[in-house]
């Protein structure tokens, strides 16, 4: 029981420092899985969507998954059948709900936090900077002046006892 309670206030603290993006990977990841499983299983074509993109509009399309899985006019699709016909691509899909419903979310979640943020750092300002901050720009010139060293600074050139003095 500690060990679950431990796991599971780990998982929560996490959750708060990257916010809500790891729960988004976990949810995807087993709507993928669902979906690869739902692929597998599909026999007849009339549960298709058929997707016609030319050539020139294929800028458009955000590749999850190369040649898998992607975003087309703000949906999302799981490719199951690809052809080639002149210059259009037809995929044969599955339209994908969940996972644009998710993504939904979690941008909806993000845009919440960043408003929070924006808010948070307002006050900050407004209440622990000072309001009206003048600055000052000083031009000055410092005059550097170089001088010759007077002689009486010069040290005095003591004779030298040759040999040292005896200390007794």
């Amino acid at each position: 029981m500690k060990k679950n309670l431990a796991i599971l206030f780990l998982f929560i603290f996490i959750l708060q420092i990257a916010g809500p993006y790891p729960w988004f990977k976990v949810v995807d990841t087993i709507i993928h899985e669902k979906m690869i499983n739902r692929i597998a299983k599909i026999s007849d074509s009339d549960k298709l969507c058929l997707v016609t993109i030319p050539e020139n509009k294929m800028s458009e399309v955000y590749w999850k998954v190369k040649n898998k899985e992607f975003r087309y006019k703000n949906e999302m699709y799981d490719v199951v059948k690809l052809k080639y016909s002149g210059s259009e691509r037809h995929y044969y899909c599955i339209k994908d709900s969940k996972e644009n419903e998710l993504l939904a979310s979690y941008l909806k979640q993000v845009k919440a936090l960043k408003t929070v943020e924006k808010r948070i750092r307002i006050m900050l300002i407004t209440n622990y900077l000072p309001q009206n901050l003048i600055v000052k720009l000083y031009n000055s010139f410092v005059v550097y002046s170089y001088f010759e060293l007077p002689k009486f600074y010069v040290s005095k050139i003591i004779e030298i006892n040759s040999p040292p003095p005896q200390i007794s």
